[in-house]
């Protein structure tokens, strides 16, 4: 923040849209790879996982460490597991504007960026290993994103 007597106030634009893109991007890499320590940091430290109806709400790091040792994501290949040109990007006043207003799971404030990804393949062979769309809600910091929740419909079987 700048004081009227400093005279000159710096401002700095929100990370584009397409940083977030590619958050949620190397998010998906990560998993695939098992790679939790390097997926970490990708997610903030009070980020909520919201499973949907079934599977409540937990904090985001936990679950996804767990997930990964649970799940082997090995067999699956990023190129079919979503398709770039389907992915949805919104800012808060992005979703302001639909008409008719849409549920997406969750809201947007501020600056951060709402990416909804539809799952092409959520399954390896019987075993579900994605929910049929993944929402990612991510917030600025600095010129980055991190997750502060996610939202799927998918539970442990």
């Amino acid at each position: 923040m700048a004081e009227v007597s400093d005279g000159l106030a710096t401002l700095a634009a929100p990370p584009s849209t397409e940083v977030a893109r590619h958050t949620v991007r190397r998010f998906f890499e990560l998993v695939l790879r098992g790679d939790y320590p390097a997926l970490e940091p990708l997610i903030d430290e009070n980020a909520w996982f919201n499973g949907g109806p079934g599977g409540g709400r937990q904090r985001a790091r936990s679950f996804w460490q767990a997930r990964l040792t649970r799940i082997d994501y090995g067999s699956v290949s990023l190129p079919a597991l979503y398709r770039e040109t389907d992915v949805e990007t919104y800012r808060a006043e992005d979703l302001a504007a639909l008409r008719p207003a849409r549920s997406l799971g969750t809201s947007v404030t501020g600056n951060d960026v709402l990416v909804r990804v539809p799952i092409t393949a959520p399954r390896v062979g019987r075993t579900r290993v994605f929910g049929d769309e993944v929402v990612f809600v991510l917030r600025p910091v600095g010129t980055e994103f991190v997750v502060t929740e996610l939202v799927e419909d998918f539970q442990f079987q």
